[in-house]
């Protein structure tokens, strides 16, 4: 006699403890495939993964068809939604992190720019040579460049 409030198998309760830890439970082939489109393009798609129904008159209806019958396609598929979701949290946890420093560097008060030196580099050196004959005495009968 068969007991109709058996309880559950190992085998199913097995299978859903795996699904607790499974990424893809509860997507369909169809959501993964619209998402790796959104993200890479048919074209980019089709040079990921070369199959022709990614390359030769894309759309999402060929692909599904395609994918639930080849069980290797569908796994490339699987894996290639899986990577393009760690990258994104990869980055998202990037930009935080990267937000998050700005935000707590203590932002000190720069010098106004008048308050530097200027040097002009094109002028000419000046010299030690203010004692000599070479500095201007205040004499002015030497200039050339005064009229008499």
């Amino acid at each position: 006699m068969s007991n109709d409030n058996d309880t559950p198998t190992t085998a199913t309760s097995t299978s859903t403890t795996a699904q607790k830890h499974n990424p893809l439970h509860g997507l369909t082939l169809e959501y993964i495939v619209t998402e790796l489109v959104a993200g890479f393009g048919w074209e980019n798609l089709g040079e990921r993964i070369d199959i022709r129904c990614f390359t030769q008159d894309p759309s999402v209806a060929s692909s599904l068809k395609f994918l639930r019958k080849t069980p290797w396609a569908r796994t490339k598929v699987e894996s290639l939604y899986l990577f393009m979701r760690r990258e994104q949290a990869r980055q998202k946890k990037w930009s935080t992190a990267a937000t998050e420093a700005q935000q707590q560097q203590p932002t000190t008060p720069k010098a106004p720019k008048d308050d530097l030196p200027t040097i002009d580099i094109n002028a000419p050196a000046r010299t030690m040579a203010m004692g000599t004959a070479e500095a201007d005495n205040g004499d002015d009968a030497d200039d050339d460049d005064t009229q008499p």
